[in-house]
């Protein structure tokens, strides 16, 4: 349904309407904007998933609302399905707080994807016609796409405006406008047009427009060949698994999901015209579940060899999750007498909201992989016995300590390092991998992989002795820069490998090397010590430096182990005369 606008009486007539329509939905979309732009200079990891979960709320209560104007027992108690909505995204903000960023994006993105699939078929709930709940998704998808791209277009317009201002007048400091336009546009606009272009209870579904045409020649003339393209070649590359019995690569399974991702939606825009269709797309329209079959089970072939070498990953629960909802339309559809289209949506709605949250979750089935995958390595190898921690093995061959290393390394990006209390006791939640190895009895599990370390004076707030210096300079970034009064140029300093360079006044930089610290730093974490502090005397660092006399007085720097050690930040004082 096109957005027509003949005044600005009626931009805010049609707003107004949206909000009183969706006050829930709406009131999500300011929510958010505002967190996303106070999120700019900087914010705790609560206030960033505060804005995922006001971003699922669009959908969420745009969803109950729908719910409410499909009539039946929700339209006499309209404050069931809000008030069920807002348990939802509590229970999902509070199930996230502690989670890793990884983690609470997943969440994030599976509430919006079952909010928005539930979008698509909860506004018809009568069967008038086959092509219903076609038409709904398809009204649907038009909002959504005309909404972006009208506020991508107003957008253009303020920034091109807010250019010319700054070009013309001379303005600094604005340069984060620009970012805050498009948070305004993207968080605030775009839904709010959303959801003004959601059809209303009553209207037919097609609104009286016949099957667009320029959907049907896209479809038939591109994406049916595309993917018919596609499908040869994962036949071919199946004939190749056959013949030489090379098991099938990782990323298999996510090129055959979204494969069958292009065939899904190429299937459903061709589904209102199947009766006409012919040539290569007719075939295709009629034989696609078919044809979908043995790829899905070489796809799921492809994950149980990589969780038999590796365990399982969210990536990879999630592949198998997609790949068995995909056998079971296969199925469904090729059984049914009287197959609904409807069925797509609503199915993958229910599995993205069955697998969000609990002991069904994808980080869940994941965490309690890699726990018993860490368990069995660590009973073979002998470092269990009977479920008990005992002395570690003299030496551990390769292919184990990588098993160890991946799962270590798996559990501390997901913070689940307390699910390990059983064998190491408790206070290990902000642990690292190599921090946990050691309490395993090793220090050289994770020695491959980059390790960050860090080290703080032991009296942060003792006084520095300034006398006999003329400027002082706090510093406290990897590379950082400041004017010194009365001299001909900036006072600079970077970091590189593992010293530090500064350069006055534009001069070639003097190069100090801060490789003992380090050295010593690496060594005392490694015998154990969590939090390593250095005394102040061992953090002064004297140099002269184009006729300047230079005093450092460090108070914290953080490292990278690999191969080598390189030196990331560093913080202090910096005195010169």
């Amino acid at each position: 349904m096109p957005l027509k606008i003949q005044s600005p009486a009626e931009v805010a007539a049609q707003a107004l309407d949206t909000l009183k329509r969706f006050p829930l939905s709406v009131t999500c979309a300011m929510g958010s904007t505002i967190i996303a732009i106070i999120s700019i200079d900087g914010a705790s990891a609560e206030l960033t998933w505060l804005l995922f979960a006001a971003i699922s709320g669009v959908f969420v209560f745009a969803a109950a609302q729908l719910i409410n104007e499909r009539g039946g027992v929700f339209s006499s108690r309209p404050s069931i399905a809000p008030a069920s909505a807002a348990v939802l995204l509590t229970v999902l903000w509070a199930s996230g707080v502690e989670e890793a960023p990884a983690v609470r994006c997943i969440y994030a993105l599976q509430a919006c994807l079952a909010a928005y699939m539930a979008l698509c078929v909860i506004p018809a709930p009568g069967r008038e016609s086959d092509l219903d709940g076609w038409w709904h998704g398809l009204r649907l998808l038009e909002a959504t796409v005309t909404a972006f791209f009208i506020s991508a277009m107003v957008f253009i317009a303020l920034s091109a405006g807010l250019a010319i201002f700054i070009f013309l007048f001379e303005v600094e400091g604005l340069g984060f406008t620009y970012f805050r336009l498009w948070i305004v546009c993207a968080a605030l606009l775009a839904p709010w047009l959303a959801l003004r272009l959601i059809p209303r209870p009553g209207e037919p579904p097609s609104g009286g427009r016949p099957y667009p045409q320029r959907l049907g020649i896209i479809a038939r003339n591109l994406l049916v060949p595309i993917f018919t393209v596609y499908v040869l070649l994962l036949f071919a590359y199946s004939l190749k698994i056959a013949v030489f019995r090379d098991w099938p690569k990782g990323t298999l399974g996510t090129l055959i999901a979204a494969v069958a991702t292009l065939g899904v939606g190429t299937w459903l825009a061709l589904l209102p015209a199947a009766e006409k269709l012919e040539g290569l797309a007719r075939l295709y329209h009629k034989n696609f579940f078919r044809t979908l079959i043995p790829l899905l089970l070489l796809q799921l072939m492809a994950i149980s060899r990589r969780t038999g070498e590796y365990g399982w990953t969210e990536r990879r629960v999630l592949l198998a999750v997609f790949a068995l909802w995909m056998l079971g339309l296969c199925a469904y559809f090729i059984l049914s007498r009287r197959p609904d289209c409807r069925m797509v949506p609503a199915s993958l709605s229910a599995l993205a909201l069955t697998t969000l949250l609990g002991p069904l979750s994808a980080t869940s089935i994941a965490v309690r992989s890699q726990i018993s995958r860490l368990e069995a390595t660590l009973t073979r190898v002998g470092w269990l016995k009977d479920g008990k921690l005992v002395s570690p093995p003299s030496s551990i061959e390769e292919e184990d300590r990588r098993a160890v290393e991946g799962a270590l390394l798996f559990l501390t990006e997901r913070r689940r390092q307390e699910r390990l209390r059983r064998w190491l006791g408790p206070g290990l939640f902000g642990l690292s991998a190599d921090q946990l190895s050691r309490r395993l009895g090793s220090s050289d599990i994770v020695s491959g992989q980059p390790l960050w370390l860090s080290a703080c004076v032991d009296d942060p707030d003792a006084p520095v002795f300034i006398s006999g210096f003329t400027y002082a300079w706090r510093f406290s970034a990897v590379n950082d820069h400041t004017r010194i009064p009365g001299t001909a140029g900036d006072l600079s300093l970077s970091t590189k490998k593992d010293a530090l360079n500064i350069s006055l006044a534009g001069r070639p930089p003097v190069t100090l090397s801060l490789k003992n610290l380090l050295d010593e730093v690496h060594s005392r974490t490694r015998s154990g010590e969590d939090d390593v502090t250095l005394p102040a005397k061992s953090m002064r660092l004297p140099l002269r430096i184009s006729g300047h006399d230079i005093a450092l007085h460090l108070t914290c720097l953080r490292m990278r182990r690999n191969a080598s050690l390189h030196l990331e930040s560093v913080e202090g004082l910096l005195l010169l005369k």
